[in-house]
Order: C-alpha cells, then sequence, then structure tokens
C-alpha cells in the first residue's frame, strides 16, 4: 500500500549509502549501470530496435489476463522506439509499472499436494530446484563484473544443479524472469543461460 515515492525512497536505500544515494539514486540508475557497462563490453548487444520488439511483446501477454494492471494497455515496436528517455539508454515503453499486485502460493509435502491435486484436479507442481544470491550495493567493492548480474546467474545455476538441470535451453520449457527493465531482461536471459552473453539481442 506504499505510494511510489515511499517505493523509489525504499529503493534508492538499497544502493550505495556513501555516493549514489544522496544524488537521488533509483531502480532505474541501479539497472542503468550495469546495462552501460554491459553494452561496452558488448556493443553490437541489446539492440534498441530488438529491445523494443520484446516490450512489444510482452504488452500483448496482458490482454489475456483480467487482473492485469495494464490489460489493455498494449504497445508497437515504434511506439517504444519514440518513447521519451528515462535514464539512458532505458525509455519509458522499455520500464515496467509499479504494481500493487499479490499473489499466493501453497507449499507442501509430498502425501499433502497429491491430496490436494486430487481434490482440486489440478496437477502438482514439482519443485526440484532452488537457488538464491545476492551482491552487494557498494560500488566498487569486490565488484569486477560491472556488466553482469551475477546473482542471477550464480541463483541459476545453484538451481540447475540441484534439480539436475544440464542444458536449460533444451531442458525449460516456461520461464518467468524479472523483466522490470528490457535491457535487464536481456541479460538476466544470458546469465540464466537462455542466450549467449553478447549475444542476447540477435541469438537464433
Amino acid at each position: 500500500m506504499s505510494s511510489t515515492p515511499e517505493v523509489i525512497k525504499v529503493i534508492g536505500w538499497s544502493g550505495d549509502s556513501f555516493f549514489e544515494q544522496k544524488i537521488g539514486w533509483t531502480a532505474s540508475d541501479s539497472y542503468t549501470e550495469v546495462i552501460l557497462a554491459y553494452m561496452d563490453e558488448h556493443p553490437g548487444d541489446l539492440k534498441p530496435e530488438v529491445t523494443a520488439q520484446i516490450s512489444a511483446q510482452l504488452s500483448q501477454y496482458a490482454k489475456t489476463n483480467p487482473y492485469a494492471q495494464r490489460q489493455f494497455d498494449q504497445v508497437t515496436p515504434e511506439e517504444v522506439m519514440n518513447s521519451r528517455y528515462i535514464v539512458y539508454p532505458l525509455k519509458e515503453l522499455e520500464i515496467c509499472v509499479y504494481s500493487e499486485g499479490a499473489a499466493a502460493l501453497i507449499i507442501a509435502e509430498e502425501e499433502t499436494a497429491r491430496a490436494i491435486s486430487k481434490n482440486t484436479g489440478k496437477p502438482v507442481v514439482w519443485i526440484t530446484g532452488v537457488g538464491e544470491a545476492n551482491e552487494t550495493s557498494f560500488a566498487g567493492k569486490g565488484q569486477n563484473n560491472w556488466g553482469r548480474i551475477m546473482s542471477h546467474h550464480v541463483a541459476a545455476q545453484k538451481a540447475y544443479q540441484m534439480a539436475g538441470i544440464k542444458d536449460p535451453l533444451k531442458e525449460i520449457d516456461v520461464v518467468e524472469l524479472h523483466d522490470a527493465f528490457m535491457q535487464q531482461l536481456e541479460i538476466t536471459m544470458a546469465e540464466m543461460g537462455f542466450v549467449p552473453l553478447g549475444r542476447a539481442a540477435g541469438y537464433q
């Protein structure tokens, strides 16, 4: 139930307290640092036209969700390309909106899960791997990979190892990724092994 300014303040306080917080650090800034470093390392990747296509495609998915905040707010790649910059290289229509959404997940041991499945007629979703990781928010502290989102990479590798997944591209059919910013989504796809690093925008 927080207003947007409160949300921004909380995000700002998760940043570098010595330098960035005092100059108005935001969620957009935090990922822009990573994205720009990635673009320096891979100058041919994260093509604006591809990013715009991804943003437009994701906006189509909301059509069938009656609870979506912007169910009937679809955009075209051209509209995305022509939207204003928020923080370079992020444009307005490449950034998610704030949502007061909620979800519930029932986790149960095997016998109970099977009973729930029998009573509801819905299949059990088995959790076979879990992974988590964090990164420092202090600029320069132990950070040698500015253009990487290492927490996504490490967490994914832990989950894959536990689940016995060798090739996520071949063994995973559906994935739901953090997509606050389109360029960040492309990097995350690479970190999790769905596309190669440096070829997130043009991999076939």
